[in-house]
């Protein structure tokens, strides 16, 4: 209910105002009852005026971009040029990090330098090392097939020969021991030398049985030998492996290692980076012209001494050489507002005077009018169940009356009719389920249904009534 009596207030200072305007373009006249207007015949602009602030077109908040303490920063409302500067925070702790991480560098490069080196000279010898192991198994390996393939044709022919050399001194001796047996009988040999010839006949007859074994065993491999062969080429194989694997664990760890360093050194760029841009993030100018607004925090202005942190805004730089005012349209109307639309901006005191304006932005999305009330207030009015959209106008030209927080009227044209029946708003009578005006007839009132096919502020423009027809401004 308040909330209607609210909107009754509104629409009765509106029929008043419309009134006396109509009043003041002549059409009753001298003498006429001034609760009367008549229907006029004339082209008619439909438009739409809002209210809304005036605030400059760009408007950046400059913050702080490293921790530090404030050496210099711009006077609080001093007008300053594109690149001037706005504030500077001591460089010298972050020059002094900037040394100490170089120093860590070269610490980090010099200790990879030898990490690098060892991990080399490790691995040269692990190659060594398995080289050695490879060569060793290839010979045990060649050594058992040799003993598994048997004699080759030059041992089998050493071993046939020392056979046959054996036994033809056999026979030597065994025919030379029969003749010196004979002439120990006829007492021409001694004893002596006839038991010398026995031993060395019986001795080269052993030898011969040796030769004879050694040639059969040549064809028939020892097992104990070739089974111990076979161990030497397993215990080589697995000595081979274990080089191998070390190897390959070098290698690992060495791929490892680089990749390591990599990360790290990635990291320590990244830092150094970071610490040299920081410096250069001390100083802080201004991205275009504008008025520098020195911010504060807990109460007090940022000074020379100050401590600021990165995010913290510090300064506030408005461009005043553009305005804009940002204002509301309702649903209804916003099918006909469009970027680059013209406009018309009226100061409080100066009704007269219209500055040149256009549409700049157009909300896409719109919200409810009473979403921006505080929440105390719209606990109280409600949701108003109506959708606004959000429109930006930048003022086209400049001057001194213009300053930031001003609040504007602002006036958008939606369309033009070249003839038009026209009467005052404070005429039209809208109810749920119809609209019309109450004619001046001789008998009185008589009412009758209209067409709104435009508006303005002060006039509306119908269908449904003739020119000349008088109409009620307030109910008879």
């Amino acid at each position: 209910m308040k909330r209607i009596a609210w909107a009754a207030g509104l629409g009765a200072a509106a029929v008043l105002a419309a009134g006396a305007v109509f009043g003041l373009r002549g059409s009753p006249a001298f003498g006429e009852d001034p609760r009367v207007a008549r229907v006029e015949s004339r082209a008619f602009v439909q438009s739409i005026r809002r209210s809304g602030m005036l605030t400059p077109f760009s408007q950046q908040d400059i913050n702080a971009q490293v921790q530090g303490t404030l050496l210099e920063i711009v006077a609080d409302g001093a007008a300053v040029a594109e690149g001037a500067q706005l504030f500077l925070v001591d460089p010298k702790p972050h020059e002094e990090a900037l040394t100490e991480h170089e120093s860590k560098m070269r610490r980090v490069q010099a200790e990879w330098t030898k990490e690098r080196e060892t991990l080399a000279k490790e691995l040269q010898k692990a190659r060594s090392e398995q080289e050695d192991r490879r060569l060793k198994l290839d010979l045990e390996t060649l050594r058992l097939k040799e003993m598994e393939l048997g004699p080759s044709t030059s041992d089998e022919l050493n071993a046939k020969n020392q056979l046959e050399n054996a036994r033809n001194l056999f026979e030597a001796l065994s025919e030379e021991l029969t003749i010196l047996e004979s002439l120990a009988e006829d007492g021409f040999v001694s004893e002596a030398e006839l038991r010398q010839k026995q031993l060395d006949t019986t001795e080269q007859e052993l030898k011969v049985k040796d030769a004879e074994i050694k040639y059969r065993k040549l064809h028939l491999p020892d097992p104990i030998k070739v089974g111990e062969q076979k161990l030497k080429v397993q215990e080589a194989s697995k000595a081979r492996e274990r080089a191998a694997e070390r190897v390959e664990v070098l290698e690992r760890n060495k791929v490892q290692a680089e990749e390591r360093f990599k990360t790290r050194w990635t990291a320590e760029e990244k830092r150094l980076a970071d610490l040299k841009a920081n410096i250069g993030k001390t100083k802080h100018v201004a991205p275009t012209p504008g008025v520098a607004m020195v911010q504060s925090r807990w109460g007090m202005r940022y000074g020379p001494g100050a401590e600021v942190h990165p995010g913290r805004d510090v300064i506030r730089l408005s461009d005043l050489r553009r305005m804009k005012a940002v204002l509301t349209v309702d649903e209804g109307r916003i099918g006909r507002v469009t970027k680059g639309q013209a406009a018309r901006l009226y100061l409080p005191g100066l009704p007269d005077r219209a500055f040149a304006g256009k549409i700049v932005r157009v909300a896409e999305k719109g919200r409810d009018e009473f979403e921006s009330l505080r929440g105390e207030t719209r606990e109280y009015t409600g949701m108003a169940e109506r959708q606004v959209f959000d429109v930006e106008v930048e003022l086209t030209e400049e001057s001194d009356a213009l300053r930031p927080g001003l609040r504007v009227e602002v006036e958008l044209e939606l369309g033009r009719l070249d003839q038009a029946l026209v009467v005052p708003r404070a005429a039209l009578v809208r109810e749920k389920d119809a609209v019309y005006v109450r004619l001046v007839t001789s008998a009185g009132s008589e009412r009758r249904n209209v067409t709104v096919v435009g508006e303005d502020r002060l006039y509306v423009a119908v269908e449904g009534v003739e020119e000349g027809a008088r109409v009620w401004l307030v109910t008879p």
